[in-house]
């Protein structure tokens, strides 16, 4: 993993990230989607049956109705007698025959309509006196109309009982309901209206509802389990596995019949008690499932291909500054100060990208100004040596050149001579850093005297130091630049030159005060000045104010320095503080 490369363990990282998230999040949204998939068809499937239950009820509540109309009927309380008188029993069959026909013709499930007395004695559409072996006490029939207090009872699926009588026609199996007539004084039972409705009716009424799943069974049981609509080949092993729950009192949504697991939904009736089933195969519930199990697996490759072209993008994004970045590093390690980044962006890459440029620069910068440093100081040793060699001549010369003026008595001549070389033997030693106070002095005084012999005694000056100041120790040449400032840039026309030293009260030191009273300078000239922007030279060697100003805080410290006062037209005075512990 150590010898990969950034983009790599990049790479590496971002994908296993990926895979791992796609993975959970693949897991998560199967299992969420197959648990909605499941719930979806298990609503679905109750969805069906509500639909079924409304259209049974549909059918179930008009032949309720037609059986309450038929049952108080005048028609039908008018023509039923008891006894034997055949001529009246036959019209009263005829009439309630004509009746029972029009019924039959107004609503096509209706499959037989019959009114049989305690006479037993049948009324229907068909021309039979009475049914064979049947007593309508004893019956099923009237036990059931008596039991319900007058109202309509839904048998189930029963017996036709004109099914095996010559030349009536139907299905073997009908759905029976049964309706008291009751008398209007006594509420005696006196007859039993029985209508029967073919089972074929609901046959259709579940073939209307198309299933959803190939395998998907629905079907109708009465309240004695009995098959009402289905096809019984197919459910037959289904029914007796439902069977099987109900009489041990289950209510579960799962149902195995054989090896097969069974998604089970159930609707109740209430009118009648019949039951509606839809079952299907978890099987073919899966394939669906699977089938979004596939399209998950897809979209999880995709998007992980995406990813991957998104990470390849990305990860070049942030490599190709960085490989750009060790490309500039490699070239500046090889010694080329002079190469920069082409740097275009704002972002943290490109911080870091200008802050190499800034570097390599402030590098550049750096290394050239040592290289000048150190020219400079071997410009200086060179100039050191050769200052070295030639003071002894020049000074001798000098000296020699003072004995020939004295010997043809040019006293002023040969002072200037005397002071001249004084200034240059002071100026070549190196003794030492500092001097006492009176060494500077003298030096100072050996550079006014040949100033004023210049000037043709228009310079005038006074130095005025208490005596127990003469010893104290200051750095060398540290005065003459501020003398020079005052006679080449405040009186080269003339003027007066002071130099002072007094008490500072603060730690027993001394304040040194050169001041003149030349042309001075305006607020423009001063600001300069104490800003140390601008030098006061008299050529190219001598040493500036600045320079001085420097000097004086390197050696005494920061807070020290000159203090420069100055007015146009009346002069400036120029002092520093020797502090009372140096």
């Amino acid at each position: 993993m150590k010898q990969l490369s950034f983009r790599a363990k990049i790479m590496i990282v971002f994908i296993t990230i990926g895979i791992l998230q796609g993975g959970i999040m693949g897991y998560f949204a199967y299992s969420h989607a197959r648990s909605l998939i499941f719930n979806n068809k298990k609503n679905e499937m109750e969805n069906m049956l509500e639909k079924i239950n409304i259209s049974v009820t549909d059918k179930v509540s008009y032949m309720t109705q037609l059986g309450q109309s038929t049952a108080t009927s005048q028609i039908v309380r008018n023509n039923i007698h008891s006894g034997e008188d055949y001529l009246q029993v036959g019209r009263s069959k005829r009439n309630i025959a004509e009746y029972f026909s029009s019924l039959v013709l107004s609503f096509e499930p209706l499959n037989n309509i019959m009114i049989i007395d305690r006479s037993n004695i049948l009324y229907s559409t068909y021309d039979y006196y009475r049914l064979q072996d049947f007593d309508l006490v004893s019956s099923k029939y009237y036990e059931a109309a008596s039991e319900h207090g007058g109202q309509p009872v839904w048998l189930g699926l029963q017996d036709n009982l004109l099914f095996y009588m010559e030349g009536i026609t139907g299905p073997e199996k009908v759905l029976t309901m049964v309706e008291p007539i009751t008398d209007f004084y006594n509420q005696e039972v006196i007859a039993v209206l029985i209508m029967d409705l073919n089972p074929d009716t609901f046959l259709d009424i579940l073939h209307t509802e198309n299933a959803s799943f190939p395998h998907q069974m629905t079907f109708m049981l009465d309240q004695n389990q009995r098959l009402i609509a289905g096809d019984e080949k197919t459910v037959s092993q289904v029914i007796d596995a439902v069977c099987a729950m109900e009489n041990r009192g289950g209510e579960s949504k799962e149902l195995m019949v054989g090896q097969e697991r069974m998604a089970l939904s159930v609707i109740e009736n209430e009118a009648t008690g019949w039951k509606i089933y839809t079952m299907v195969p978890y099987s073919d519930i899966s394939a669906q499932v699977q089938s979004l199990n596939h399209s998950i697996l897809l979209s999880i490759i995709l998007c992980n291909l995406l990813i991957l072209v998104c990470l390849l993008v990305v990860s070049l994004a942030i490599t190709a500054p960085v490989k750009k970045l060790i490309e500039a590093m490699r070239e500046v390690q090889q010694g080329n100060f002079d190469y920069r980044i082409d740097n275009k962006r704002s972002d943290e890459m490109g911080r870091l990208m200008e802050t190499f440029n800034y570097m390599v620069f402030k590098i550049d910068m750096l290394i050239k100004e040592v290289y000048q440093e150190k020219l400079a100081q071997k410009n200086a040793e060179l100039e050191a040596l050769q200052s070295q060699i030639n003071p002894h001549f020049l000074y001798n010369t000098l000296d020699t050149i003072n004995w020939m003026l004295l010997e043809k008595k040019e006293y002023e001549i040969s002072g200037i001579v005397v002071s001249l070389g004084e200034m240059m033997k002071y100026a070549i030693s190196r003794s030492s850093r500092t001097v006492a106070l009176r060494e500077e002095i003298r030096h100072v005084s050996n550079y006014l005297l040949i100033q004023k012999e210049r000037m043709e005694d228009k310079l005038e000056y006074e130095i005025d130091i208490p005596h127990q100041y003469e010893s104290v120790q200051v750095p060398r040449l540290i005065l003459q630049p501020l003398v020079e400032n005052a006679i080449i840039h405040g009186i080269e026309t003339g003027g007066k030159v002071s130099i002072r030293v007094y008490e500072r009260e603060e730690d027993g030191g001394c304040w040194l005060e050169v001041s003149d009273n030349g042309a001075g300078m305006d607020e423009e000239q001063l600001k300069r000045l104490r800003d140390g922007t601008t030098e006061m030279r008299m050529d190219h060697r001598s040493i500036g104010v600045e320079n001085v100003n420097k000097r004086i805080r390197l050696y005494y410290g920061e807070e020290f320095g000159l203090t420069i006062e100055s007015r146009l037209g009346e002069g400036t005075v120029i002092r520093f503080c020797i502090p009372g512990n140096s």
